[in-house]
Order: C-alpha cells, then sequence, then structure tokens
C-alpha cells in the first residue's frame, strides 16, 4: 500500500512538472517590452493627451509625430511612451501591435519604425513643389478665390524652405500691384508674403463693395423741389401792350 501511495504522488508530480508556471502579472502586452522597459515605474495617474485613435487608415508618421510631441511635453520617460502609446490604436492596428514578438521593443525609436514600416501604404505622398504651378492665379481671378485655391494646392505638396514658397507664391500671382510690391519689397518669410496676399484680398473685396455702393447711388434721382423751368411763351400781357 506504501508503495501504491508512494507510485501515486510520482505520477502526481510528474503531470505537474510538465505544466509551466501562469505568471498572471506578465500580460501578452508587457511581454512585448524588453525587461529595461517593463522595470521603469509607470505613473498610474498618467493622463494620455487627446490622440486621436489610429485605424490603420491614415499617415502612420502623423500619428506618431504627433503622439511623440504630446507626450515629450509631459516630460515622461522613453519606457512609458512605448507603454502608453497602445492606447492610441484600435481596430487593425491595435492587433498589430499584439503580434509583435515577445522582448522586441527596447525603445519608442524602434516600435516607431517598425509602427511605420507596417502601416506605409496609407502614408500620405506630399508631391513636388513644382505643382504649385497648376495653381496660378487665373485672368478674372480675384485674389480670395486664388488664396483658397493657393492653400489647397500647399497642403498637398513637400515642405519647403520659406525662399521657395516665397518664389512659388511670387510667380503665381498676375501682374499688377502686388505682383510689383513683391519685387520692390521682397518679402522676408513666407508667413509675411502669405499676409500681403491677403491683405490685398481683404482690401480689394472691400474696394469692390465700395465701388458699388457708390455706383447705386449715383444711379439714383435726387429727391427735393423740383426745377421750375420758365415759360418759354411771351406772356400774354405783354404782347398786349
Amino acid at each position: 500500500m506504501l508503495n501504491e501511495l508512494r507510485a501515486e504522488f510520482t505520477r502526481w508530480q510528474n503531470e505537474h512538472a510538465v505544466r509551466p508556471p501562469t505568471d498572471h502579472s506578465a500580460s501578452l502586452l508587457r511581454t512585448l517590452f524588453t525587461a529595461e522597459i517593463i522595470a521603469q515605474p509607470y505613473p498610474l495617474d498618467l493622463r494620455i493627451p487627446r490622440n486621436k485613435e489610429y485605424d490603420g487608415r491614415t499617415d502612420p508618421e502623423v500619428h506618431v509625430n504627433t503622439y511623440y510631441g504630446n507626450m515629450l511635453m509631459m516630460g515622461v520617460s522613453d519606457a512609458v511612451m512605448c507603454r502608453a502609446f497602445y492606447s492610441t490604436l484600435t481596430g487593425r492596428a491595435a492587433e498589430w501591435f499584439r503580434t509583435l514578438q515577445s522582448g522586441s521593443i527596447s525603445d519608442f525609436a524602434s516600435l516607431a519604425m517598425k509602427f511605420n514600416r507596417k502601416f506605409v501604404t496609407s502614408k500620405v505622398i506630399r508631391k513636388s513643389y513644382m505643382y504649385l504651378e497648376k495653381a496660378k492665379q487665373l485672368e478674372g481671378e480675384s485674389l480670395t478665390e486664388f488664396l483658397v485655391k493657393w492653400k489647397a494646392a500647399v497642403g498637398e505638396v513637400e515642405p519647403m524652405d520659406d525662399l521657395t514658397a516665397i518664389h512659388m507664391l511670387h510667380i503665381s500671382l498676375r501682374a499688377g500691384y502686388l505682383y510689383q510690391d513683391f519685387i520692390l519689397h521682397p518679402p522676408v518669410t513666407y508667413e509675411e508674403a502669405l499676409r500681403r496676399v491677403t491683405d490685398y484680398a481683404n482690401a480689394g473685396e472691400a474696394n469692390a463693395v465700395k465701388r458699388s455702393q457708390e455706383v447705386g447711388t449715383s444711379s439714383r434721382k435726387p429727391f427735393g423741389r423740383a426745377k421750375i423751368i420758365p415759360d418759354l411763351e411771351p406772356d400774354r400781357e405783354s404782347s398786349r401792350r
């Protein structure tokens, strides 16, 4: 009987020895990071800035840059940036995050690189600044209409330095006082150049309204006493005399 009890106990030990111990503290998300990141303290009261949840359909670099800038302003560590990044993901982006190899993330730079590579097909491809030639001011087009078209085109092109942006804006204007003003008084920054065009556009709109008011006023008949036209026929009493 003693031998049977020993054999039963041995079988029980063997059955439980082959099963790995369950570590409830190591979740799937935590095992993606290295031990050094996990060892860093994570502030429990951390409030992540309102970052729009990324689902894989928009530019990944824009999402990373926005997140990184917000977290940098809060002064959190690189490890906290890594561990909090998952809270800004949703849909297939969150699913991708959960498939990362255990211990493969050692810093936020490597996480951002993997993230950008995964969703590179969603990256917005910027056009060359030469695309702005199609946004030139057309004949009869007001400065206000031109500015709307110009700003939309600028949002689609690659980043430019101020000198290039000023030059492209200048050559897009039609000949006139504003075009000449750019030559006589070259703007120093693109912001100054754009403000000058905006000022001219506002002044042109105000001038057009004023002109229409003056034309409307001049076309009205004056009020008051009617002008008396003298009788051209000779006075009968005078003719009798």
